[in-house]
C-alpha cells in the first residue's frame, strides 16, 4: 500500500522538516551578501530581500528559520 522508508530516509525527512537558520555568504567580488541553505548551500536570496525569503529551500526542501535574521 504505502512506501516503505529506510531509517536513513526517515532521518533525512525529519532533519529537513526541522527549521535551520540560513548561512550568510559574503561575495567580495560582487560586493553583495547572499543567504544560503544550511543543508545544500543553494542560493536563497540576497541580504536585504526579505520579500523573497521562502519557508523552504527550493532545491532540497530544507525548512528555513528566518527568525534570527531580521
Amino acid at each position: 500500500f504505502g512506501k516503505e522508508y529506510t531509517e536513513k530516509e526517515v532521518k533525512s525527512i525529519f532533519e529537513k522538516a526541522t527549521q535551520k537558520a540560513p548561512s550568510l555568504y559574503q561575495d567580495y567580488y560582487l560586493e553583495k551578501e547572499f543567504w544560503e541553505c544550511p543543508t545544500c548551500g543553494s542560493f536563497l536570496c540576497e541580504n536585504g530581500e526579505e520579500y523573497r525569503r521562502g519557508e523552504y529551500c527550493e532545491d532540497c526542501g530544507q525548512r528555513i528559520d528566518w527568525r534570527g535574521e531580521e
